[in-house]
């Protein structure tokens, strides 16, 4: 068997996920926000077992680090890279932003 990456998330990572989760909170309920942040974490725990998982993402080429992400969800994805032995969670994005957002948001 194959193991775990560590998971390390960086802080604008967690901060995206705390503010998404309040927002399903205050909007949807608390059963929908907990099932946002347990969809997140369970597909966190996929990653680390299997790191290329995730597609490449062409638009982040030009940054200095290989990124990857997956949809976790389809209101949102989840970008990532990989070194040595850790997985990096970089962002939770909202799929309706703008790609070039994000890639300001890495360089």
């Amino acid at each position: 068997m194959e193991e775990s990456l560590v998971i390390a998330w960086k802080r604008t990572a967690r901060k995206q996920a705390r503010t998404i989760y309040a927002w399903y909170k205050k909007e949807m309920g608390l059963r929908a926000a907990d099932k946002f942040i347990n969809g997140i974490l369970e597909t966190v725990d996929l990653l680390a077992l299997n790191p290329n998982m995730g597609s490449y993402e062409p638009e982040t080429e030009t940054c200095k680090r290989n990124y990857r992400s997956f949809v976790e969800h389809r209101n949102h994805k989840i970008l990532y890279y990989v070194e040595k032995k850790t997985i990096y969670i970089v962002s939770i994005w909202p799929n309706s932003q703008n790609p070039e957002s994000f890639i300001k948001q890495l360089k």
